[in-house]
This record gives C-alpha cells, sequence and structure tokens, in this order.
C-alpha cells in the first residue's frame, strides 16, 4: 500500500535496527496508519492475539 506516495508492506524491518519488526496496525485501519514495533516473541505472540497483524504474516 502507499501513503503519502511512500509505499508500505504490512511487515517490515526497521530501518537502521534490523532486531526490530514493525507491523502496520490493521486493527485501526482505514481510519488511522499506526506502525508499531515488535522486539521480542513476546511482543509477536501479542501482536497475533490481539489481531493487529494477521497470524500467517506474521
Amino acid at each position: 500500500m502507499k501513503i503519502n506516495s511512500k509505499p508500505y508492506r504490512t511487515i517490515f524491518e526497521k530501518s537502521g535496527d534490523s532486531r526490530i519488526v514493525q507491523i502496520i496496525d490493521q486493527r485501526v485501519l482505514p481510519h488511522k496508519f499506526e506502525i508499531v514495533d515488535l522486539f521480542a516473541l513476546s511482543a509477536y505472540i501479542s501482536a497475533i492475539a490481539d489481531m493487529l497483524v494477521r497470524g500467517a504474516l506474521l
């Protein structure tokens, strides 16, 4: 998807820090555009359980 002419993927590495995975919060689309940083397995699990992102993608 493009936001302000910048292409985004649903899941991507944080620029400059490959230890952090960033996701687009699916719960707030299309009204808001929020990026969430995930840096631990527990954060990935919470993101899937809370439906921030579809589990198969993460």
